[in-house]
Order: C-alpha cells, then structure tokens, then sequence
C-alpha cells in the first residue's frame, strides 16, 4: 500500500513539472505575421507545444520548425525553453501598421504596441503637431492612440480637435483622455458615424454612450429691444395690441408676424 501511495505522489508530481514547463514564465518573444505568410523558427531538440493550431500551422523538418498564419487571431507557441506570442492580422492592416511603424521612428516619444489583434500607438506626445504628421500617414489605418499627454498638451489638443469636428460640421465633444483616446457619444447613428470617421485617422476611440446627452451647436439669438412712445401714437388714433410675436428664422433674420393695430378717428366738422 505504502508503495502504491508513493508512486501516485512521483506521478501527481510528474504531471505538475510538465504543466509548468508547458506554462513557463520564460520571456515571450512576439511575432507578427500576415494572413499566409510563412515564417521558420527553430526545431525543438524536446518537444513543441502549440496553443491553437486553427491560427498557426507548425511542422517541423530540415532543422527548422515552420509557422504558417491561417487566419487572424492570437496563438502562442513553445519551443524547447522558448515561447513566442504570434499574432496574425489581414495582410491590409498588417501593411498599414507596417508604414506606421517606420513612420513614428522620426517622432520622438512615440512607440507602436500590439495588444489583443489592436495596434496600438504608446510612449509619449510632445507636440500636437507630430500627432497631425501620424494622421496624415493614418488615413485609411486602424489603430489606437494610448500615447501620453501633459496637461498643457491635452487642453491644446482638445482644441484643435475640437475645431476639426466643427469644420465637418460637428458639434465639439469632451474627450476621455484614456488609453486609447475614447469620446463617447451619444445621438443619431448616422451622426455617429460621421464621428468616427473624422476621428479615426486621429486612432481615436468613438464609443455609444446610452446615457450621455448629446451636445448641439451653440444658436445665437440676438434680440432688439426699442422702446415705443405708446402715448404719442394713441395722441393720433393709434390702438396698440397687448402682444406681439416673431419667429427666428435659420439665417439669423427676423420674420415679424402680423401685428393688429386699432385706429380710432373723430370726424370734426
């Protein structure tokens, strides 16, 4: 009995040290790849562990173990004492970040980040005017702005963001200066829509906000007050009425209706 109990306990402990070799908290080594691409890893001298081969597809000859992408997702992949993080994106997203990449190397501050198949843009902003030169190169790219902002930046970029939105003729909107960027909005969905679009080669978030209250552009209303001597005009007969009213029209102007004035004549001979 005592022996049966001992070998169970060596088993318990056997299957425990594999599992932990398969889990190492050994570094991660990411990989990017495209829908296809085909990538050559080194082959394993022990074993070779594969989280989910509907992602990736692993063989292993010639000294080498070769990866292939099959569709997009996240998969991990252990080697020996090695893992590596794969992410597999379409090859359009993929060529985009790419450019996005090599562009932000001239920016001072700003790195790239892929985090759960979103391409993040990370480290710090300095200047509105490098985040200006990242759309430019960002038009038809999704991806995230998570970047840092100083206090001082953020009331500078809010502005200028601001001023984009109403020259689309939209109205201004407080922003979430979280990671990523987000504005939450609240209306119409073709309205929302339009947000976004202006929004996203800036890799700001527009998000529905059910209980927001939507924001709408500032009307001004001018209005002329004159004071009329009522008590000259009833001198000549003129009988004013208790009210009047106007109506704003969408240019700004006036239209007055129509305003009922009595007259009173005494014939004298």
């Amino acid at each position: 009995m005592s022996h049966f109990i001992s070998l169970f306990i060596l088993r318990l402990i056997s299957m425990h040290s594999f599992a932990a070799d398969n889990f190492s908290t050994s570094r991660i080594q990411d990989v990017r790849l495209a829908i296809g691409e085909l990538i050559k890893l080194p082959a394993a001298k022990n074993r070779t562990w594969l989280q989910d081969d509907k992602i990736v597809k692993a063989q292993t000859g010639g000294g080498k173990t070769s990866i292939r992408a099959l569709r997009k997702g996240v998969t991990e992949i252990q080697i020996d004492e090695k893992r590596f993080r794969i992410s597999v994106f379409d090859a359009e997203t993929f060529d985009a970040a790419t450019k996005i990449s090599a562009a932000i190397k001239n920016i001072p501050g700003l790195e790239t980040m892929w985090n759960k198949n979103e391409f993040h843009i990370t480290g710090r902003l300095h200047r509105m005017l490098d985040w200006e030169k990242l759309k430019t190169q960002a038009l038809s790219t999704q991806y995230l702005f998570s970047a840092d902002l100083s206090r001082e930046l953020i009331v500078v970029a809010e502005a200028q963001l601001n001023t984009v939105l109403q020259k689309n003729g939209l109205s201004p909107q407080r922003f979430q200066w979280t990671h990523p960027v987000e504005l939450r909005f609240s209306g119409a969905e073709s309205v929302f829509e339009r947000y976004q679009k202006v929004l996203q080669p800036y890799g700001i978030l527009v998000s529905k906000d059910v209980e927001g209250v939507e924001l709408q552009p500032t009307v001004e209303v001018r209005i002329l007050l004159a004071e009329i001597r009522k008590d000259a005009l009833q001198q000549v007969g003129i009988k004013f009425p208790s009210q009047a009213d106007a109506t704003l029209l969408p240019e700004g102007s006036w239209k007055w209706n129509e305003v009922i004035l009595g007259a009173q004549f005494l014939e004298q001979n």
